[in-house]
Parts: structure tokens; sequence; C-alpha cells
């Protein structure tokens, strides 16, 4: 794929690509469920879970605040921005009652997660259906990580055993810290694809190449 097209790709998805903007959330996510899968009883302090919530907005603001200054801002067009919303608010809604199932049924797969998965690739085919066909393998993280989601994702159906080997004492739980752990990956790799891609666009200015 040509520079240009990457740089294309960066400034019309740079919000997306941020990816250190996710790790928090894979890091509260892998935590909790840690937390959770060595409660027993109905009585259980909510001290850590609230105290890592509370970090988890503490460094979002701090990550927010690290790309602005280190790498700059690109205003989004109005209705790219309610595309977006619209996006988040349709798989949030579809979020909370697949955790509503998984935590109420014993299901044989996480319906969380194959919800997750399902939303990583919606977002990455919204990200790329303007660009040409051979651009579908330029951003490969997500669609990877969205298939290891959906992997593990079918874990449950295998049985509890296994899961109690490695002290898992719900399937469910073992399949969200797994999760946690794929959705911190993205984040730095996602990271990792906006640093590399910015020095192309570095070095084509540099080389006064229009972009």
């Amino acid at each position: 794929m040509k520079d240009t097209e990457q740089i294309r790709f960066l400034t019309a998805n740079y919000s997306y690509l941020q990816g250190l903007r996710i790790v928090p959330i894979g890091l509260l996510l892998l935590l909790i469920n840690w937390w959770g899968n060595w409660q027993r009883g109905p009585n259980r302090d909510l001290a850590l879970p609230i105290l890592w919530a509370a970090g988890t907005l503490v460094l979002l603001v701090v990550i927010d605040r690290y790309y602005a200054r280190t790498f700059g801002q690109v205003q989004r067009r109005t209705q790219n921005r309610h595309i977006g919303w619209l996006f988040v608010a349709a798989f949030g809604a579809l979020g909370i009652i697949a955790f509503g199932l998984d935590t109420s049924l014993e299901l044989p797969v996480s319906i969380g997660g194959l919800v997750f998965a399902a939303c990583l690739i919606a977002d990455y085919l919204r990200m790329t259906w303007p660009m040409p066909l051979r651009a579908l393998a330029f951003y490969p993280i997500a669609p990877v990580i969205a298939a290891l989601i959906a992997v593990v994702s079918l874990l449950p159906s295998l049985g509890r055993q296994w899961w109690l080997a490695i002290g898992i004492a719900e399937p469910v739980r073992g399949v969200m810290i797994i999760i946690g752990l794929l959705v911190i990956a993205l984040g730095v790799l996602g990271h990792m694809f906006l640093v590399r891609t910015l020095q192309i666009v570095h070095k084509e200015v540099a080389h006064d190449q229009p972009v």
C-alpha cells in the first residue's frame, strides 16, 4: 500500500487509532474479573473495583492529554462524529444485554465476548470501507484480535474442569480475563501502528511530497 494511502487512512481515523485509550479499559476488565473470581458469598467489599474504576478514569484523562500534547489533534467532520456516537451507543446497549445474559444464564459461549468481537469487526469495516480492497490488509490488528476474542468466547463449551484446573471458578470470568489481555494487546499494537504511520507522514513532509 502506498504511503499516501496510509496517511489518508490515518487522518480519517486518527482518534480511533489512539490505541492507548483502550488499554485502561482492558486492564479494568482483567482486574475486575480476576477480583470477582476469588469472591465468595453475597457480602463483597467493592473498595478495590471502585478504586480501579477511578484509576481508569484518571488514566483515560492522562492518555487523552498525552495524545493531544505529543501528536496533536485532527478535527473530524460532524457527520463522522455522529456516526461514531451512534456506533458506540448501539454496541454499548448490546454489550449490556450480553453481559446480563452471561451472568444470568450458564451458556456454553460468552455472548459478551462474541458481541465485542463483532464490534471490532464492524468498526474495522467502517474504518476501511472507503479504501481500496487491497487496503483491507493494511490494518490487520483489529480483525486478528477480533478473531482471537471470538475463539476465546467459545471456550466455555469445553466444560468447567480445565478452567478449575487453572484456578478459574467460572468460565465466563476466565473468558473476560483473556479478553482483557487481548484488549491491552490491541491498544499497544494500535499505538505502535499510529506512531509508525506518523513517522511516514514526517518523512513525506520532510521531502516536500504532497499528501
